[in-house]
């Protein structure tokens, strides 16, 4: 991850198992379980201290395509599961983007600024709570 104002590192580590089963030709059924491993750490100390965040988040997704009619013949076989494979990791990809940025990265930011919050600005009642 390159260095932006706010961020000091950061890491996006993905492992994808497949398996792909073409017992019930003329369909191949693909199954993809991608667990990605991320890691970043803020560089700016004076305006909301240190803070890392360290986690990983899995998903699986499962699909049957349609062989083409010339399988084997005029389709090169690898060509035709890699792209279908590929397509199958980006997707789970994408989601696991947007979980890890809902759950990890927003709800730190949600967590950091509710700690943040002096007693000039709260209510009685969040006082109490706090």
């Amino acid at each position: 991850m390159d260095s932006n104002k706010d961020v000091k590192s950061g890491t996006w580590d993905g492992i994808h198992i497949v398996a792909c089963n073409m017992r019930e030709a003329p369909k191949v059924s693909y199954k993809v379980i991608s667990t990605v491993m991320i890691s970043l750490e803020m560089k700016e100390p004076n305006s909301y201290g240190q803070m890392s965040i360290h986690g990983s988040s899995s998903k699986s997704t499962s699909e049957q395509v349609q062989m083409p009619a010339d399988f084997g013949d005029g389709t090169d076989p690898d060509i035709f599961h890699i792209s279908n494979i590929g397509r199958l990791i980006e997707a789970n990809e994408d989601s696991l983007r947007a979980t890890v940025n809902d759950i990890y990265i927003a709800k730190q930011r949600y967590i950091t600024n509710t700690g943040r919050m002096t007693e000039e600005f709260m209510t009685s009642d969040q006082r109490a709570n706090f």
